[in-house]
């Protein structure tokens, strides 16, 4: 393909994880060796791990390439929606798509200019006025379609975030033509840790926290201040048209509906699976060529404890929320960052009192560790009665106690679970530097 003035560098990488479910991945390619490198990286179908080795193809193409995978409920089984962009902001959509037919597609179209790959999703009846996602009507195909109807820029209300969020170091990005909200990270350095609980200190401790061991936390990452807010959660739907988070009933309270979180942008998005945060993380990757991804549990712990093995981010002793603090909202959460004497040692704010945080981890008894070359749990543990039922979950929901705001206490969901209750934060990879 001839060489245009904006050119993306890509790698494509179509694996199987360890289940035989089939995926495919489109990494910039900056965040493709480091993807490879340091991390096991788990399935959004099942959570399952992926193998260490990923065949792949280096592609450049003069727009950007899309990718976001979704439970189909009535076909029961993982469907695609595919976006191509133009940096003038030129674009088309696909959604539906089957595995096979989606990784067909993306080899054809990554050989061809814009203009052509759109008149070959055309030719393949893979666009059409037909297509169930309504925010692009597309006519039927002819002659003239290029040199009309995909010269006209998607016109929308610019996005804002609000003066709240940015004072709190949100930054609202244009990346790739479409709105990015970046969060405020907080630095974590490598290095050792005590985790889990002693039950000669913590009146509290369950069983599947012990024993208490060392753990040597190799690398040095970043860990977002505050979990995922409604407002970066809508930037992502408005992007993809991924499907909005389910209802959720509250009993006395009512029903939490999308449009009810929209209320309240400042708070944590809730009501979302552990497939929807990776399948977020992975358009954040996508679409800013930084490495995001849930958090291991291994991560979470130290963001939340530091070095010392307190009970508490903020230390040993307990401290009760002010009560005589109304909450802001009607179902049980808070804006983020309300309670700053609730932060950890480095900074980061509400682990222990607002929602509980997916995690990339399975649960798995202490003390066990990760085989980075064959991207394996080695589990070491003696408990009978702990099983692998899911993946951890971590933190506690507003307005925390005594037992459940403790850094080391862990519960776990399947990955297709959603509750009112439960959101997620990210986690961003340093990159090593080159040499």
């Amino acid at each position: 393909m001839d060489k245009s003035k904006d050119q993306f560098q890509y790698n494509i990488v179509s694996t199987r994880c360890e289940n035989n479910h089939s995926m495919v991945f489109v990494l910039p390619e900056e965040s493709y060796e480091f993807w490879i490198s340091d991390y096991p990286n788990r399935c959004p179908i099942c959570g399952a791990i992926f193998p260490a080795e990923y065949p792949h193809q280096e592609r450049s193409t003069d727009f950007i390439i899309e990718l976001v995978p979704y439970f189909d409920q009535y076909k029961g089984d993982i469907r695609w929606i595919l976006t191509l962009r133009t940096s003038d902001q030129r674009w088309v959509r696909a959604s539906g798509i089957e595995f096979n037919k989606m990784l067909s597609y993306i080899h054809e179209i990554t050989t061809m200019h814009f203009e052509n790959a759109v008149k070959y999703l055309i030719k393949n009846r893979v666009v059409n006025q037909r297509n169930p996602i309504k925010t692009l009507s597309l006519p039927n195909y002819k002659k003239s379609y290029i040199e009309t109807h995909t010269k006209i820029a998607f016109e929308k209300i610019p996005y804002q975030i609000s003066e709240k969020l940015q004072n709190k170091g949100f930054i609202l990005q244009k990346q790739n033509g479409i709105d990015i909200i970046i969060p405020p990270m907080i630095p974590i350095p490598s290095g050792a840790f005590l985790m889990g609980s002693n039950t000669q200190q913590d009146l509290y401790t369950q069983e599947n926290e012990t024993p208490q061991h060392l753990v040597d936390a190799k690398h040095t990452y970043e860990m977002g201040k505050y979990p995922v807010t409604v407002a970066e959660y809508l930037c992502f739907i408005n992007a993809t048209a991924y499907p909005i988070p389910p209802d959720f009933g509250m009993g006395t309270l009512g029903i939490l509906t999308w449009e009810r979180q929209q209320e309240h942008p400042d708070n944590p998005v809730v009501c979302v699976s552990w497939r929807d945060a990776t399948v977020y993380a992975q358009w954040l990757t996508e679409n800013t060529g930084q490495w995001w991804k849930l958090p291991t549990e291994i991560e979470w712990e130290k963001a939340a404890r530091g070095e010392d093995g307190r009970i508490y981010p903020w230390g040993n002793e307990w401290k009760e929320i002010d009560r005589e603090v109304k909450n802001e909202t009607d179902y049980f959460m808070e804006p983020i960052g309300r309670y700053p004497h609730h932060s950890s040692i480095y900074g980061c704010m509400d682990m222990c009192d607002n929602i509980q945080e997916w995690t990339n981890s399975l649960l798995a008894v202490y003390p066990y560790q990760i085989d980075m070359k064959n991207n394996t749990l080695i589990n070491t543990g003696s408990y009978e009665n702990l099983l692998h039922t899911g993946h951890v979950v971590r933190g506690s929901s507003w307005p925390g106690n005594e037992k459940y705001s403790r850094a080391a206490f862990r519960r776990s969901h399947l990955i297709n679970e959603y509750s009112h209750h439960i959101g997620f934060r990210l986690s961003r990879a340093v990159f090593p530097k080159r040499i």
